[in-house]
């Protein structure tokens, strides 16, 4: 814990490597003592310390060694592979990774630098752990992932050169074809963006996959099957058992797939609907119509009630927070570069009269609003 004068004013925590007599090292963690510490910030520090060690294991001096340093991708995707084994991470942010890949891409995890992650915004470097995540879990994951895993730690350490080519020497198959490692970290990203068994899915959603499940399998008069909503029903009379078994079959199967998933409160619902499609087939239509449009009205008011207890809640949290905990800092860093942009691309000759044209607009606006 040191009392750092002036410096890297703005590094909380910093791995250092120092000779400790003629044949040996030794490896520090040094930490700003006059700030807050950031735990995250103090878990990164701590993992790099422990590559440190293992990185340098059997070294003696640093005398004409490249530079130490661990890839920031490499302490971030640790953290991220062990918080994902406990569950603690979220599958969303891979949801948002695997349909739109451009906003963090696999060259650019590579390529960041410490100085890079610490001019993320909030939402750039959850992209960046989770891809960076994605990486490593893509490493362990191989034939003897792990004991290759050990050599890649013993080595990157101390290594000058394209990443790429160590981790090819370590993991030979993200050398088969140009873009293997790619491909693989892209398979990667959509198992975990992969919705787990137990996760259910919100009442909106389970009321959006409902719509889409609720249609026949009808066939017409040359064969060809047509999908028609299930309030048509009545094109099931006259049918025969079997044909108005497979007009539904598809239908039921989806809805007990649905149940599986859908929110607990909206399971009695579902079975409503598989109970009209049983007494469908049993050729009862009548009452069908009159009690379609009462769950109809079910399913909008559980829709309604969802969003009014998540309004509650969001009140309810705002109006009693004691600070604002929001991440700002990249929106404002973002205003600061657009200001400088539109600074660099003003004409010379045309800017200064559009200048002041927009302020005679102001000045009229301000005096006659009306108008």
């Amino acid at each position: 814990m040191l009392e750092p004068k002036g410096g890297r004013s703005g590094i909380q925590v910093m791995p250092d490597v120092k000779p400790l007599g003629d044949v040996d090292l030794i490896i520090r963690l040094l930490v700003k003592a006059n700030t807050r510490l950031d735990r995250d910030i103090l878990g990164h520090g701590i993992i790099d310390v422990l590559l440190y060690r293992r990185g340098l294991e059997g070294v003696q001096t640093l005398n004409g060694s490249p530079q130490v340093q661990v890839p920031i991708w490499l302490s971030y995707g640790i953290i991220e592979t062990m918080a994902w084994k406990k569950d603690n991470s979220k599958r969303r942010v891979y949801e948002l990774l695997l349909s739109n890949p451009e906003l963090f891409p696999l060259d650019k995890v590579l390529s960041a630098s410490g100085r890079d992650v610490r001019g993320f915004d909030a939402t750039n470097e959850t992209f960046f752990r989770a891809a960076s995540g994605a990486l490593v879990m893509s490493m362990l994951r191989q034939d003897g992932g792990i004991a290759s895993m050990r050599a890649f730690l013993s080595e990157v350490v101390l290594f000058d050169g394209e990443m790429d080519i160590l981790l090819r020497k370590h993991f030979p198959p993200l050398s088969i074809g140009a873009n293997a490692m790619q491909k693989v970290w892209s398979l990667q990203v959509a198992e975990m963006a992969a919705p787990k068994l137990v996760e259910n899915l919100s009442t909106a959603a389970s009321d959006q996959r409902l719509a889409e499940i609720l249609v026949l399998n009808i066939s017409d008069e040359n064969g060809d099957a047509r999908l028609v909503p299930f309030e048509n029903f009545q094109l099931l009379d006259g049918m025969k058992v079997g044909e108005k078994v497979q007009a539904t079959e598809a239908m039921r199967q989806g809805v007990i797939h649905l149940s599986n998933r859908c929110h607990p409160i909206y399971r009695p619902i579902l079975l409503e609907y598989t109970m009209l499609a049983s007494e469908m087939c049993q050729g009862e239509l009548k009452n069908i119509s009159e009690r379609l449009p009462l769950l109809a009205g079910e399913r909008q008011n559980m829709v309604i009630a969802d969003e009014r207890c998540r309004d509650y809640l969001d009140w309810y949290q705002i109006t009693r927070a004691y600070k604002v905990t929001g991440d700002f800092s990249g929106y404002m860093r973002l205003k600061k570069r657009l200001a400088m942009e539109r600074e660099e691309r003003k004409d010379e000759v045309i800017d200064p009269y559009l200048d002041r044209v927009q302020a005679l607009m102001r000045r009229d606006i301000e005096r006659d609003p009306g108008n």
